[in-house]
């Protein structure tokens, strides 16, 4: 979350380069905006290869910003007035956790 101090280990920088040749191809052939979805559970390290993909991105030449599901519900319009219009992002990446829904058979 938006000022939680991230670890980035050795881990996260190999998931992050397994990524970004399934990431560049689609983002270089579109012309609006690209949203990447990085989704799992609590601690799983979804921030830290979020980050690591945002700074390769920008060493690509490519914009990105991102939200994380709580702030992202919480600020939406200081996002999209303040950082989505100054910023011009072309990928955004969305960091969800991964909730699991329980099944009720009633059925009895």
């Amino acid at each position: 979350m938006r000022g939680d101090k991230l670890v980035i280990h050795d881990g996260h920088r190999r998931a992050a380069r397994q990524i970004m040749p399934l990431l560049l191809p689609q983002i270089e052939k579109t012309r609006s905006t690209f949203i990447i979805t990085v989704a799992g559970e609590s601690g799983s390290g979804k921030s830290e290869i979020s980050a690591v993909l945002s700074k390769s991105l920008l060493e690509e030449g490519i914009k990105s910003l991102i939200l994380q599901q709580d702030d992202f519900l919480e600020k939406i319009l200081e996002i999209e007035h303040k950082i989505i219009s100054s910023h011009k992002p072309r990928a955004y990446i969305i960091v969800t956790k991964n909730y699991e829904v329980e099944k009720n058979d009633s059925t009895g």
